[in-house]
């Protein structure tokens, strides 16, 4: 009966998001330009190309040492607030608004060009008396667009470019610009991003990532690691689940490379199931070996939170495992848990009446908000890693430390420290009062047959 409810969710779950990832897909499939099909693409660059030669002469005329040309594809990311379904007028007039405001600015130079109604194309010679317009250009698209009398805005603009030494292929050029555009989608920060080798290399990682994830997933190249927590007497306590991807081709890919991406095309609740299952399997065979009711900590995106269905689907699949809910320790972000706090909250008291214990991960390095997280009820903090950098030669920061271990246990809230990586850290943490504790000092991430045997061992590797 549970194995059924179970299928039926999760038919519904993947049903939700198969349009989502088809569509991503797709757009994926033709980022790096507007047209959609190799056919237009070539027309494109042909016709580039002729207009090019037209502009050559002129800046020949105007720039006797050309030496190097900048290319830079300009993207309206909100433009779907205007997109012509909804508000048409509105559409039209910030596409054109933002392409006369960059006329007037670089027209009596540069080559300009619509490539859509979000992308716009801007070629700059370059000479060291003619140098780089990129602070230019990016003062230029901080100024507000005025769409009509009395209503101006400031548009979204996410920005790629790469610089080409003259001569230089335009094809070469456009897909070198698209990958950097790319690449600052992915940036909450930098929205003005230019190519280089680091981008080539994440793109192409990129495309592995989205071509692969799901024959990786049936495959079993998409395992989970378990790194043991300790207390003040290095007594094993528990275990955090973290993702592994070891690629026959690629080797081992790092979870930051490959964990965003999946974020952002859809597919991060495929593994957010996979480690709930994987998790429920290991605890089974813990409590095999080990009476002292080990809990096991797993982390979920901000973007699982935010989907309908997905924490029942966890309650199904730990049902289906018969594993006390109280060993799963659900770890949410806290910037995930910031972003749609009312949202958040209802999910988190639904976990928590059925007797999950709900902790934040990485607790210092967003918004650090205690009014708010207490709001939330949650019954751990795992503070972050970077507060223990320069612990404890820093007296600045021991002081800092000092300060947040006497707050956290005056107000009564169980927490943890990652990424203990010394004895000199662990006794300074201990000598305050902390009394949990996970990091490399005591052991990295372990195999599932390595962390059983730990727990039979009850203690750290000496």
């Amino acid at each position: 009966m549970i194995f059924h409810k179970i299928k039926k969710q999760m038919r519904t779950f993947f049903i939700i998001f198969k349009k989502t990832i088809e569509e991503t897909e797709q757009k994926n499939k033709s980022h790096l330009y507007s047209p959609v099909n190799q056919k237009e693409y070539k027309l494109l660059l042909q016709s580039i190309t002729t207009d090019l030669e037209i502009y050559r002469l002129k800046w020949n005329e105007l720039i006797p040492l050309l030496d190097y040309t900048e290319l830079y594809i300009i993207e309206i990311e909100n433009d779907r607030i205007f997109h012509p379904s909804q508000n048409p007028e509105f559409g039209d007039i910030l596409q054109n608004s933002l392409f006369n405001a960059i006329k007037t600015d670089f027209g009596h130079l540069g080559y300009l060009r619509r490539l859509s109604r979000q992308r716009i194309l801007l070629i700059w010679p370059c000479s060291n008396n003619c140098g780089s317009i990129q602070k230019s250009l990016r003062y230029s698209l901080s100024k507000p667009i005025r769409l009509k009398e009395k209503l101006d805005i400031q548009p979204i603009i996410r920005v790629g470019n790469t610089r080409k030494l003259t001569p230089f292929s335009i094809d070469v050029a456009m897909k070198e610009a698209g990958m950097a555009l790319h690449y600052a989608s992915f940036s909450e920060k930098n929205r003005f991003q230019m190519y280089n080798n680091e981008i080539k290399s994440r793109f192409e990682t990129f495309l592995f990532v989205n071509t692969n994830i799901k024959n990786a997933i049936e495959n079993g190249e998409i395992c989970f690691h378990f790194q043991p927590q300790f207390n003040g007497r290095k007594n094993l306590i528990g275990y955090e689940a973290l993702i592994r991807w070891f690629s026959p081709q690629n080797g081992f890919i790092s979870p930051e490379h490959f964990i965003p991406l999946l974020e952002k095309t859809g597919q991060i609740c495929m593994i957010g199931h996979l480690g709930i299952k994987k998790s429920c399997e290991f605890i089974k065979k813990l409590n095999m070996l080990n009476d002292d009711f080990l809990p096991v900590a797993v982390n979920i995106s901000p973007f699982e939170i935010m989907v309908d269905g997905f924490f029942d689907s966890i309650i199904s699949i730990v049902d289906e495992y018969g594993i006390s809910p109280a060993q799963i320790h659900i770890e949410l972000t806290e910037n995930g848990l910031l972003e749609n706090i009312r949202h958040v909250k209802e999910q988190i008291n639904y976990l928590k009446e059925r007797g999950f214990i709900i902790a934040i991960d990485d607790f210092g390095k967003g918004y650090s908000c205690l009014s708010e997280i207490k709001d939330f009820s949650v019954q751990t903090l795992k503070v972050d890693k970077s507060f223990l950098k320069n612990i404890p030669f820093d007296q600045r920061e021991c002081r800092l430390i000092k300060g947040l271990v006497a707050l956290l246990l005056e107000i009564e809230i169980d927490f943890i420290f990652e990424g203990v990586e010394t004895e000199l850290q662990f006794e300074y943490l201990v000598s305050l009062g902390c009394k949990k504790f996970q990091g490399f000092f005591f052991s990295k991430p372990l195999s599932e047959s390595r962390a059983l045997d730990m727990a039979q061992l009850k203690t750290c590797y000496e």
